[in-house]
């Protein structure tokens, strides 16, 4: 049974590059790919998707705050950031609102596909990068008392 991936970006050009590399990979297929998150909604709303990768920057509702409407609406769905913002602050409010992983868009296609499989199995994936601010706020931040 294939992995369901859907994506949200208002990239076409991306949308369409993403759309073959899912496609191509083993044991994965795109089950659609809108340019915005009210596009998106109600095919995510008719199920059939496991893993979402979403973008931040949207026109209308952005992918960051839109997280809660599409956990809510599609609860077993993973969703996955795919996006340019590597600031702490957009991480953050990601993850406080729901997502499950955070992917830089300069991830390789493989690193990609391996981490649509991480997620559908339950992990948490992060770019390197990302992981490194996560690392860096909890050394700052200390051990629990």
């Amino acid at each position: 049974m294939s992995i369901r991936v859907a994506i949200i970006d208002d990239d076409r050009v991306l949308l369409d590059s993403l759309s073959r590399i899912i496609g191509a990979g083993s044991g994965l297929s795109c089950e659609g790919a809108f340019t915005s998150v009210e596009e998106a909604l109600p095919a995510l709303q008719r199920g059939g998707v496991d893993v979402l990768l979403l973008d931040i920057q949207l026109p209308g509702m952005q992918g960051d705050a839109a997280l809660e409407l599409l956990r809510a609406a599609c609860p077993s769905m993973r969703i996955l950031m795919l996006t340019v913002f590597s600031d702490r602050d957009r991480l953050f409010t990601s993850i406080c609102n729901g997502a499950h992983g955070y992917l830089l868009k300069s991830t390789p296609p493989g690193g990609l596909l391996d981490a649509i499989r991480a997620a559908q199995e339950g992990g948490s994936p992060l770019s390197p990068e990302i992981a490194r601010h996560v690392v860096s706020f909890f050394q700052k931040t200390g051990p629990a008392d």
